[in-house]
């Protein structure tokens, strides 16, 4: 995994943090592409649209080596709703997937906790 949280690794890259949250995804994507090649895994990195947190990109090669068990969501989790309201979506981001931000954010995480009581 080539961890990008880490400033000696982004040193050693010559990469700096700003660019690796730039809406320019060229640079990033020329970065996956030599990590794919470079034989990572995938890339941990501080995450665009969500600032202070972390994206993990598991790359589609190393999915084999992933064991995920088997679940269900049927309701967004409640920590979801309070995060939304923090998320930067590019500016390409479908209509649709904002109006689905706004609706899970504006019914908070209270409400969904108080769903999951009455289910």
């Amino acid at each position: 995994m080539l961890d990008l949280t880490n400033l000696a690794v982004r040193g050693h890259l010559d990469i700096d943090e700003d660019v690796l949250l730039a809406d320019d995804y060229g640079i990033t994507q020329a970065l996956a592409a030599a990590a794919r090649e470079a034989g990572f895994d995938g890339i941990l990195a501080p995450a665009a649209g969500l600032p202070g947190r972390q994206t993990l990109a598991v790359f589609a090669s190393a999915l084999p080596n992933v064991h995920a068990e088997r679940y269900e969501i049927r309701q967004p989790p409640p920590r979801l709703a309070d995060l939304l309201p923090l998320i930067r979506p590019h500016e390409r981001v479908p209509d649709a997937i904002r109006r689905a931000y706004r609706t899970i954010a504006g019914s908070g995480a209270e409400a969904i906790r108080q769903r999951r009581r009455r289910s």
